[in-house]
């Protein structure tokens, strides 16, 4: 398990950048919730963003759950890498978006990774 300050890290703020690196290390569907608000707060902006597994299960900062902890009931939907990266207004060729994508893979590799890999059958 991830220590405190990086589950939170990854919870409230940069979950959109570990979904992306799951997404790129794993081929999981990204999922986010759209928390709708009103233009004049910034408007719609992503609550959470995970990823879906072939067999349903979710996964976030908190590793594979049936089902991850989602924040509000406003909606839910998939994005590819390219439409969560425009939603979020994010040039992934920037210096910003290439450390974001690299800080959430040292993140999987340090505290997911292992626990991602299921056991192929035999």
């Amino acid at each position: 398990m991830p220590p405190d300050d990086i589950v939170s890290l990854y919870s409230n703020g940069r979950c959109m950048w570990l979904a992306l690196a799951l997404h790129e290390r794993y081929g999981w569907q990204i999922r986010a919730q759209i928390e709708h608000d009103l233009p004049e707060h910034g408007g719609d902006y992503v609550a959470h963003a995970y990823c879906v597994l072939p067999d349903g299960r979710e996964a976030d900062i908190l590793g594979i759950q049936d089902s991850v902890d989602v924040f509000s009931t406003d909606e839910v939907r998939d994005f590819t890498p390219e439409g969560l990266l425009a939603f979020i207004k994010a040039d992934p060729s920037s210096t910003k978006a290439m450390q974001e994508m690299a800080d959430a893979h040292a993140v999987v590799d340090r505290y997911l990774a292992d626990h991602f890999v299921e056991p192929r059958p035999r």
